[in-house]
């Protein structure tokens, strides 16, 4: 950091819990279809805040956060020659 900004650590924070659910099918072993869903509970990162009166800013790591993430991915094997 610098004598205008440095990082402070933080003994409340929590650890923070991915859940994952996902649901594959294949046809033919060469069509592949796969849903995927995710859930972050207590996300993490640095959060700045700033000292008006010294002018500096402060980064502390917080629980701040929940994330969802889903998908849909389609995947095809093609094998145009059989040696290839």
């Amino acid at each position: 950091m610098s004598s205008t900004s440095y990082a402070t650590g933080n003994p409340f924070l929590q650890p923070a819990f991915t859940h994952n659910l996902e649901c594959a099918h294949s046809w033919k072993d060469k069509w592949i279809s796969r849903v995927q869903f995710s859930v972050t509970t207590d996300g993490f990162s640095q959060v700045p805040t700033l000292k008006t009166d010294t002018k500096q800013q402060i980064f502390t790591r917080k629980n701040y956060y929940t994330s969802y993430s889903y998908g849909l991915f389609e995947s095809y094997s093609l094998k145009p020659y059989p040696w290839w």
